[in-house]
């Protein structure tokens, strides 16, 4: 009975092996050789196969060689809408940056941080149309130790007799970082901005931050149908910690997903001129184990014209 229970084990043994065991993929990839100009369609052949099939044409947004990067240089810009409502006071929407606050949205933190004006970078509304900020370009906030940056609006107004406090609002709020090759890296948009408010003056008035992160502040409610002018106030609404150099990891073109049936060719076309090096990742996989095989090659696309 042992010698069967030995036996039994051991094929119960060599069959798990071979479950887990994988095959190394054997494919290749291919294009005709031609003159491309920029806007071809360039058609890759493919022979032998991989359960799962990545490619990478080097373009942006899909370059092997920044598949992991998290973080590049380029030039962070913020760009926002507003409305104003209300109009009266004058000076009441600034817009301020630091790289020092502690991310403690407290009155105490707030005031002990290092806040720059940046308001006049920015084209605000006049009126209840809504208005384009421009592009605000925040490479001064860049730092060598990559600090966060820390974006705020705050809403000055005060009490008086006859000019109302107004009501600012944002449409539109997005930070990206533009590459040298021209492309957007999303830093932020509104709903991910996660502000913070703190009031400094006056707790009937505060900044509204719905989750769409499209805030708003009135400063001038009104009461039975009538106007009530405040007392009075400083309100802060405060981001989240941007990081400037924010990237989103390249991304290659899934041609296949565990499957075994085989891809024979893909059309891909370049928009631009250049020299791209195209890369095809096929893998296998089985239980956690994997086996990769990449094959590259080079294509040069020329101008259109």
């Amino acid at each position: 009975m042992k010698n069967l229970a030995t036996i039994v084990a051991g094929i119960l043994l060599l069959s798990a092996c071979s479950k887990s065991e994988v095959v190394e993929p054997q494919f290749d990839i291919s294009f005709e050789n031609k003159n491309y100009k920029a806007g071809d369609t360039v058609v890759f052949n493919f022979e032998g196969n991989a359960e799962n099939m990545i490619l990478y044409p080097g373009t942006p947004g899909a370059d092997y060689e920044k598949r992991d990067r998290v973080e590049e240089q380029g030039t962070p810009i913020l760009n926002f809408t507003s409305t104003l409502n209300n109009a009266g006071q004058v000076n009441t929407l600034k817009l301020l940056a630091s790289t020092d606050f502690n991310g403690r949205y407290t009155q105490q933190d707030v005031a002990a941080a290092s806040w720059v004006d940046i308001t006049s970078r920015a084209q605000l509304a006049t009126s209840a149309t809504a208005r384009a900020s421009g592009n605000i370009d925040l490479s001064d906030f860049l730092t060598v130790e990559n600090k966060p940056l820390y974006l705020a609006f705050r809403y000055l107004g005060y009490q008086h007799a006859t000019l109302k406090q107004p009501k600012w609002a944002l449409t539109v709020f997005a930070v990206n970082n533009r590459l040298a090759d021209g492309s957007l890296m999303p830093i932020t948009i509104a709903a991910e901005t996660g502000w913070g408010k703190i009031d400094f003056k006056n707790v009937t008035t505060q900044w509204s931050t719905p989750a769409t992160g499209l805030i708003s502040i009135d400063g001038t409610t009104v009461v039975a149908g009538a106007e009530k002018l405040n007392e009075d106030n400083d309100d802060w609404a405060i981001s989240k910690p941007l990081n400037l150099k924010r990237v989103n990891p390249d991304k290659g073109i899934v041609l296949k997903h565990l499957s075994a049936s085989k891809v024979e060719s893909y059309s891909y076309v370049f928009p631009e001129a250049g020299t791209y090096k195209v890369v095809c990742v096929g893998f296998n996989t089985n239980e956690g184990s994997r086996k990769e095989v990449i094959k590259e090659l080079t294509i040069t696309i020329n101008p259109a014209n």
